[in-house]
């Protein structure tokens, strides 16, 4: 009767111990599961740093942007939820001057393409109607709007780690180039 009282504890403490190992793997690869955040916590993360936040854009789930300008600096926050729910945030941040550049862009990203484009001209933001961005591989994307101080452009996800921006356009309402900025990035 003991031996079969043993053969017992070991069966159950061998099957709690596999159940304690397969949660503490399951654990692990949650913690490296990223979404993007909901609106309302990124309406909060934004309250709370005191964000001059432009506009804001879902990246295939996975991740939001939300580029700002204040008048000195200009950039972009990367903000995700993690495995826990709480949001986390990366930052590209640079000090401007009007009188130095009309224009921001800043983006990429290896399999979720992305552009974004912070016009700080007034002018240039008011005449403004289409932004386009041309991407390694011939692939363009763009995004439409009037009077827009940003544009966040967006692409199907795309299976080339070597992909690079290429020739930025903005377009006016006539489809005429008013701001050009050729430059390969790698």
């Amino acid at each position: 009767m003991k031996q079969a009282i043993n053969k017992w504890v070991i069966i159950i403490g061998t099957a709690i111990l596999v159940l304690l190992l397969y949660n503490n793997y399951k654990a692990n690869v949650d913690s490296n599961t990223y979404k993007s955040p909901t609106d309302s916590q990124v309406q909060e993360f934004i309250e709370t740093n005191n964000v001059s936040f432009l506009d804001k854009k879902d990246i295939h789930n996975e991740y939001t942007i939300v580029p700002f300008y204040d008048g000195n600096q200009v950039g972009f926050y990367t903000l995700y939820s993690d495995h826990k729910g709480k949001v986390q945030s990366r930052y590209i941040m640079s000090s401007v001057s009007k009188k130095e550049s009309k224009v921001f862009v800043a983006g990429i990203s290896p399999k979720n393409p992305y552009a974004i484009i912070i016009i700080m001209d007034e002018n240039l933001k008011k005449e403004t109607k289409k932004a386009v961005v041309e991407l390694s591989e011939g692939v363009t994307i763009e995004e439409s709007g009037e009077n827009k101080s940003s544009y966040i452009l967006t692409s199907n996800k795309i299976d080339d780690e070597k992909i690079f921006m290429g020739d930025i356009k903005l377009y006016n309402s006539s489809n005429e180039v008013i701001y050009s900025l050729n430059q390969k990035w790698k």
